[in-house]
C-alpha cells in the first residue's frame, strides 16, 4: 500500500501545481454586462452549404444567442469556451489576445471565431 501511495503522490502534487497555475493565470471580468443567453437545439444532425460557409453538426447541437457590453476600459477577463463562438462587433471597439499572439483590435462590423 505505501508504495502506491509515494507512485501517487508526484501526480496529485502535479495536478495541484496544475489547478494553482490556472488559477492563477485566470482573471476576473470586469465592466462586463452580458444579457441573458437564448439558447435552442438543432435537433437533428445538420449540414449546411451556403454563402461560401459550411455548418455540420454530427449530434443535436445546442445553440445560444447573446450580447455583451463593456463599460469604457472594461474586459472579459481570460477564459475558454466549450464550443464555437461567432462574434460581431456592433460599436467601440474589441481588442482580442490569443496565447501569446499580439493582440488585434476590431471594430464596428468586424466579426472573428
Amino acid at each position: 500500500m505505501r508504495a502506491t501511495l509515494i507512485r501517487v503522490a508526484p501526480f496529485i502534487t502535479l495536478v495541484g501545481i496544475l489547478t494553482v497555475a490556472a488559477v492563477a493565470l485566470a482573471t476576473a471580468p470586469s465592466g462586463q454586462h452580458p444579457t441573458s443567453p437564448v439558447i435552442g437545439t438543432l435537433s437533428d444532425s445538420t449540414q449546411v452549404n451556403a454563402d461560401r460557409v459550411k455548418l455540420q453538426t454530427k449530434d443535436p447541437t445546442d445553440v445560444a444567442s447573446f450580447s455583451v457590453t463593456y463599460d469604457p476600459g472594461g474586459y472579459s477577463g481570460w477564459h475558454t469556451h466549450p464550443g464555437v463562438l461567432i462574434v460581431v462587433v456592433q460599436s467601440g471597439s474589441v481588442v482580442r489576445e490569443v496565447g501569446c499572439g499580439p493582440p488585434r483590435t476590431y471594430g464596428p462590423g468586424d466579426a472573428f471565431v
